[in-house]
């Protein structure tokens, strides 16, 4: 079966924001500004993200082809894909026509498509199929200014009933965590494995991030569910024990013994992605939630690095990374908590006596 890319453009009132998906104006403004005052860890971002092999003018370019195939045994050639879009350098806009090959064809689609979306904006299981497809729509609705395609991305992840890309689809059952009282929340693919796992918040927290500098703030949705979803499965691949209801898929191509997951998957326990820096700058700098879970995987990971840096094959290459220089942000109760010293010293400098003789009395 073959998947061929129909993009529909429609006639907007008004353009949505450029560069306004994963990074902003904003963005590159703070970043440079960091860069500049050598400040870390953006600095040591900056040399991951210029030291890696996708970043050097030697890249040579692996594509493009007229049709990408992944999932048919001895005829693949999808790595083409993933790397040229590592390299943000792709030139398949005048080329590529088609995606073919298995099922697996719509991981290529969707992952590949929402990284060359991103990277074309700043120039001018089967939940993470639907996830990163999702987010792929998202991202080529804003790239196109097509208002019609990034409302029904955000009705796929919010309110639509049918898909596992609805966040609502993702959520299996909620729990009040003991000692702390704040939530935590199964992923349904906490069975399956963590490989998975671990890959929807790069979706995820891809897909939120674009929403939100869109004005939507979808990291709020269902009173920030999402941020629950991601401390049980940080929490989980940290090493600790987390509660657990059995889970059966109950999507009819998938009634299968391997999809009947009545423990907590112990495969890809400890998988390393860089995509935690993400979620917890929105939810514990930004916004000042408890995302300690979040927080100590982003530690974890360390400075984060990108494609090639997390292995070679196609899952190296599932998410962009280099969020640490990205995405770093210093707390904002932190930084009003400085602001606020900062006047008060002001004020104590402005009540000391001006001249000599007052000063030595003073003292």
């Amino acid at each position: 079966m073959r998947f061929t890319l129909l993009l529909p453009f429609d006639t907007m009132a008004a353009a949505l924001t450029h560069p306004g998906m994963l990074h902003t104006t904003a963005d590159f403004t703070r970043i440079k500004a960091k860069i500049n005052a050598q400040a870390e860890p953006w600095l040591t971002g900056y040399i991951k993200l210029t030291s890696n092999s996708h970043a050097q003018t030697t890249y040579a370019m692996k594509g493009p082809v007229a049709t990408v195939i992944r999932g048919t045994a001895g005829s693949e050639n999808y790595s083409k894909l993933y790397n040229d879009a590592a390299a943000a350098l792709d030139t398949s806009a005048g080329t590529l026509v088609a995606i073919d090959g298995m099922s697996d064809k719509f991981l290529s689609s969707g992952l590949y498509g929402y990284q060359l979306a991103n990277a074309a904006d700043k120039l001018v299981r089967v939940i993470v199929w639907n996830l990163c497809n999702t987010t792929s729509a998202l991202s080529i609705g804003t790239l196109t200014d097509n208002q019609t395609m990034y409302d029904a991305a955000v009705a796929r992840f919010t309110t639509t009933t049918t898909g596992t890309g609805n966040i609502n689809h993702l959520i299996w059952k909620m729990y009040l965590e003991e000692g702390s009282g704040k939530l935590l929340v199964q992923n349904k693919e906490s069975g399956r494995d963590h490989g998975h796992a671990t890959l929807d918040f790069a979706l995820i927290g891809a897909y939120d991030l674009m929403a939100y500098n869109q004005g939507n703030d979808l990291f709020a949705y269902n009173s920030s569910q999402i941020l629950a979803v991601a401390e049980y499965t940080a929490k989980y691949n940290l090493g600790f024990d987390v509660p657990y209801t059995p889970h059966v898929v109950p999507y009819t191509p998938h009634v299968v013994p391997d999809y009947n997951e009545t423990v907590i998957s112990a495969n890809g326990r400890g998988t390393i992605r860089p995509e935690w820096e993400l979620v917890y700058a929105h939810y514990s700098s930004l916004k000042g939630q408890n995302a300690s879970w979040t927080g100590q995987m982003r530690d974890l990971v360390g400075v984060e690095e990108g494609g090639s840096n997390y292995g070679g094959n196609s899952g190296g290459y599932d998410q962009l990374g280099f969020e640490t220089l990205m995405y770093r942000l210093e707390a904002v109760h932190d930084v009003k908590l400085q602001l606020l010293k900062n006047r008060f010293l002001i004020v104590a400098i402005r009540a000391l006596p001006t001249s000599r003789v007052d000063r030595e009395s003073y003292m």
